[in-house]
């Protein structure tokens, strides 16, 4: 939260003024010791306290990607109770994750993904589409644009292979020069 300080959520957690949430907290910590620990630890009981973890405290922001997360965190904890050593298990981890950044083979439970110009941050696709209404763009900022510029320069580079850009008539004068140079 860049110079806008803590959020409400986060603000609770610290100063303790949300009863609800103290005890979502403190129950979801007590399912996860139980769950954990011993020889006997429950490997599926516990992946599925960690996946639904964000709807137990009553935020759902993160949740998805602990939904997909879920079969390699499962992997991941029977490796361990295999007997693997934490060094082999963090490798396999890392391993997951880093298909997960570059891409792997494997066909995905989603193929199309929609998402803000804000959401694309940080991801990548074989193809992007960036689709945009009349007079669309984003900030309230005026020319030159730089923030609107810099969100269109991460928004168009996410594509691994081809990017498409879908304008209507009317367009932001902060969209002309790149209309401009694909005309």
């Amino acid at each position: 939260m860049r110079g806008r300080g803590l959020s409400d959520l986060a603000r609770q957690m610290l100063d303790k003024s949300n009863p609800a949430l103290e005890r979502a907290l403190r129950a979801l910590a007590q399912d996860l010791r139980s769950a954990g620990s011993g020889p006997g630890a429950d490997i599926d009981r516990l992946a599925e306290i960690v996946t639904g973890a964000y709807a137990r405290v009553g935020t759902f922001r993160g949740q998805e990607a602990w939904l997909q997360a879920a079969p390699t965190t499962r992997r991941a904890l029977r490796l361990l109770k295999q007997g693997l050593s934490l060094t082999a298990v963090a490798e396999e981890l890392h391993r997951a994750r880093d298909e997960t950044v570059v891409g792997d083979t494997r066909p995905r439970p989603r193929p199309v993904q929609v998402m803000n110009l804000h959401q694309t941050k940080e991801r990548e696709a074989d193809t992007t589409i960036l689709l945009l209404a009349d007079d669309e763009w984003y900030g309230p900022e005026g020319e030159p644009f730089p923030n609107g510029s810099r969100l269109l320069y991460v928004v168009m580079t996410r594509a691994r292979h081809t990017a498409h850009l879908v304008v209507p008539g009317s367009f932001h004068p902060l969209w002309a020069p790149l209309i401009a140079a694909l005309e």
